[in-house]
């Protein structure tokens, strides 16, 4: 009868260590958005499909726009091959546009999997905004390297213009990958190149996944927005435990010592009564 405790004891103990840490098939979330401008707005619309081989849980996207930024409703799950769809309508006031330009979008498409862990997509889409599409004055390497517990990449920004050029760049990453740092000025002068170097954090993305991540340098010439957005791939080969899977093992550890010392308690006590039974029986 102990042995029988002892077993159950471990199966619930493997159980609790498991438990918030297995992960689920297979998830692939495509989205589209149109952006479409009147007097004074800007509206997105957004679908997002699910085209993999499981439900997607507590989808939602977040959308990013000059100044604004804002996270558009969950909707509980979205099933595989199924659709969701949300609109937002920026107020062009509240964006900050000092001039006429091309501005990122950035979206994230944030969904769980059957077992509740957090998975993120980010996308990057080009908003011209009262200007028509033009090439920026500026050119870019983005170059990313394989994510263990830590990661790097580095942008390399190049001035081809007869003038000066000063701005922004910055990393749009997934929300698995932290930057303490991403976003830093630039300044190059004129026939110049410069690197650019920036590290991560593995907080979360699983060995054998892939991000799409975004390099973004923005820049203002000739009283015109300029955006140059880089997109690259990278693969993660590690992945660092977090406190909560340490804090998880450590209540499953201590909860087996409860378990098992119950188990021995009660065996005991069980032996005992019955020796106590056995000298009351007469002879």
């Amino acid at each position: 009868m102990m042995r029988r405790g002892l077993i159950f004891a471990f199966i619930l103990n493997i159980m609790m260590l498991t438990s918030g840490v297995l992960h689920a098939g297979s998830i692939s979330m495509v989205s589209k958005t149109r952006v479409t401008s009147g007097r004074g707005w800007i509206e997105v619309k957004i679908i997002i499909s699910n085209r993999g081989n499981e439900d997607a849980l507590v989808v939602f996207p977040s959308l990013r726009l000059g100044e604004v930024e804002v996270q558009l409703k969950q909707v509980p799950y979205i099933a595989f091959g199924g659709s969701s769809s949300w609109v937002h309508r920026f107020n062009v006031k509240r964006l900050s546009f000092k001039q006429s330009g091309v501005y990122p979008l950035f979206l994230m498409t944030n969904y769980h999997d059957a077992n509740m862990y957090p998975f993120s997509m980010p996308k990057i889409l080009l908003l011209h905004y009262r200007f028509k599409p033009s090439d920026p004055p500026l050119k870019g390497i983005f170059d990313v390297g394989k994510v263990n517990h830590t990661g790097k990449a580095e942008v390399m920004l190049t001035n081809p213009s007869q003038y000066d050029l000063s701005g922004t760049v910055e990393l749009f990453l997934p929300n698995e990958l932290v930057s303490l740092a991403p976003k830093t000025q630039f300044h190059l002068p004129e026939g110049k190149n410069i690197r650019i170097p920036f590290r991560f954090e593995n907080a979360g993305a699983l060995p054998g996944s892939s991000y799409r991540v975004y390099a973004v340098a923005q820049l203002v010439h000739s009283a015109i927005h300029y955006s140059l957005v880089i997109p690259e791939i990278i693969k993660v080969v590690g992945y660092r435990s977090t406190g909560n899977t340490s804090l998880r093992i450590a209540g499953a550890i201590v909860f087996l010592i409860i378990l098992f010392a119950a188990t021995v308690y009660f065996e005991v006590r069980k032996v005992g009564k019955e020796n106590e039974f056995e000298q009351c029986l007469p002879r």
